[in-house]
């Protein structure tokens, strides 16, 4: 028999996660991209339980209200940024356009702290503004090197302690 607090756990949890998707692709659609929830979430990570981690933590940083299950003011500053940022990227991601919001949900991933380190939802957006400022000076800069970041930014892994920074990083130092 299943303990009852576990199964409000996973209720919680599963109203985090459709809060988040849903609301990304209502915003995402007011932008002129296309996205649904489900598309959404195919996008995150390599692994059933990664969206379900995200949204979690984007609970614990005060970006999702746990309690009313609604998207927070620092929540709706990262799903802009986001958005954003897949809107700069696309024409060069090499996802398809109908990708019904996969490109929104590899950034999500990419996005997220993955080591840990910011706590709060005003550290946190502070290191996704950085990482957004970074690919815009890419863009800027290196324009070729930017074709490169647009394809490798929403498709590699940062559950091992890599970040989106590291990838910067590196693209910049490619001659």
């Amino acid at each position: 028999m299943e303990d009852r607090g576990d199964t409000e756990y996973r209720k919680k949890l599963d109203c985090l996660l459709q809060v988040l998707l849903k609301r990304l692709a209502d915003k995402a659609k007011t932008r002129g991209l296309r996205a649904t929830p489900s598309g959404i979430r195919e996008g995150i990570g390599f692994s059933y339980e990664t969206p379900y981690i995200i949204a979690y933590g984007l609970s614990e940083r005060g970006l999702i209200d746990p309690e009313r299950c609604l998207i927070t003011e620092a929540g709706e500053v990262l799903l802009d940024k986001i958005i954003e940022t897949a809107k700069e990227i696309k024409r060069y991601s090499l996802f398809p356009e109908l990708d019904r919001g996969k490109l929104l949900g590899a950034l999500l991933y990419a996005f997220y702290d993955w080591i840990d380190e910011h706590r709060s939802s005003e550290d946190y957006l502070r290191y996704v503004e950085e990482i957004v400022e970074r690919i815009k000076r890419v863009e800027k800069k290196y324009p070729e090197k930017f074709k490169i970041l647009a394809v490798l930014l929403p498709r590699a892994g940062y559950e091992d302690r890599y970040t989106p920074l590291m990838l910067i990083d590196s693209i910049e130092k490619i001659d």
